[in-house]
Parts: structure tokens; C-alpha cells; sequence
């Protein structure tokens, strides 16, 4: 005879990831919950924590550097240990990604990972309101020595070219350096006034009379 199953089994109500209480519907999206009042987030149909919500959108934004959900996991368990140690509080989940990142290894000619890597720290900081130009320089020098191994001389900088853009950066549109000049006194990014701090960038210049001689 064929046994039946409880249809319970199939009609379990969702748990709240936070406080473990059951939830009277299945959230479909960010919602309170109604026990513990903390923000529910709903990733591939499962509720989880903001910081777990975090580390699945960041593991898929960081596969390009072999950054995996299960790496996050593995350094939220080692950050969480320390934070209570020294805070009484577990970490959030961009002081995990912080951690994944700046624990990556990459070889150090792999410039264009570097660089990406750097952008994303520097995304982070952002996300908090803090300066993120040290790190949106170590970005510029990874692409600066990527032109240069990619047999560039010189570069120019361009601005955004927009309302948004300061005095001191229109001042510097335009303007050519040689990359190993631009290694040294990195002109941009640089602190910039205005909202949405330097968008400068640097663009090769292509040396036209060296292309025809060759």
C-alpha cells in the first residue's frame, strides 16, 4: 500500500533567519519581521539576513576573480569570531567581502584583476560615505601599468566633461604624460570637490609617427 505523506510536509511554514519564529507567509521580497522587527531578505526564494543577502550578490559580482559564495562563508565564520572577541557584534557583510578581498591573491602582474579588485574596495567604501580615492588610485596605477605592458608610452587624461566635474579636474582634460610620468606623480583621481569625487581617467596615446616608421 502506498504511503501517504503528510501534506504538512509540503505546506511548512517559512522561519524568519534571524530570530528562528515562523513566519505567516513566505516573503517575496524585503520585509520586517513581525517578531523580532529585523529586515528579511529574499534571495532564490529563501529568506536570509541582510549580511547572507550581501555575500550572494557579491559572490556573483566576484566570480571573475574565483571569489566564491562558499569563500565569503568560510570568511564570515573567521571575521564573525574575531568581531565578537573584540566588538560584541558580528561583522557586516561588506566587512566580509573587505576581507575576501584584501586576502586575494593575485599574481602581481595580473593587472587587470588588480585593478577590478581595487574598484570593488573602493565601491565598498562608498557604500559607507568614505573616501575611496586611495583605492581608485591603486586602480589607475594597475591600468596605467597594464598600457605600459601593453606597449603605451604616453596617455592623456579625460574627464566626464560634464556639470558635475570641478575646476581642478576641466583644468586637467587633455593633458598628455608619459605613463611612467603618470606612475609618478598619479595627477588622477585625485581629491576631487565635487559629488561624486574624480571621475578623471587616463586614455592611451597612440604615438602615430613611431606606427608609420615601423
Amino acid at each position: 500500500m502506498k504511503q501517504e505523506v503528510p501534506v504538512s510536509l509540503f505546506k511548512r511554514k517559512p522561519k524568519c533567519p534571524y530570530c528562528d519564529e515562523v513566519l505567516e507567509k513566505h516573503p517575496t521580497r524585503k520585509k520586517k519581521c513581525p517578531h523580532c522587527e529585523k529586515y528579511i531578505y529574499v534571495r532564490d526564494k529563501t529568506p536570509v539576513t541582510e549580511t547572507d543577502a550581501t555575500l550572494i550578490d557579491w559572490a556573483k559580482r566576484l566570480e571573475y576573480l574565483g571569489i566564491t559564495l562558499a569563500d565569503l562563508k568560510l570568511h564570515k565564520k573567521k571575521l564573525t569570531e574575531s568581531f565578537m572577541k573584540k566588538f560584541g557584534q558580528e561583522p557586516s557583510g561588506n566587512d566580509i567581502v573587505w576581507r575576501a578581498l584584501n586576502s586575494l591573491k593575485l599574481h602581481p602582474h595580473d593587472y587587470q584583476n588588480l585593478r577590478f579588485a581595487q574598484i570593488d574596495m573602493a565601491n565598498l567604501l562608498r557604500q559607507e560615505g568614505k573616501d575611496a580615492t586611495v583605492h581608485l588610485q591603486e586602480a589607475a596605477k594597475y591600468k596605467l601599468l597594464e598600457l605600459k605592458e601593453e606597449g603605451y608610452k604616453k596617455v592623456k587624461i579625460v574627464n566626464r566633461n560634464d556639470s558635475l566635474v570641478c575646476d581642478k579636474c576641466r583644468s586637467l582634460e587633455g593633458k598628455e604624460f608619459t605613463i611612467d610620468e603618470a606612475l609618478s606623480s598619479l595627477p588622477v583621481p585625485n581629491y576631487c570637490i565635487s559629488e561624486d569625487g574624480c571621475r578623471c581617467h587616463y586614455q592611451p596615446v597612440i604615438d602615430l609617427d613611431s606606427y608609420f616608421d615601423d
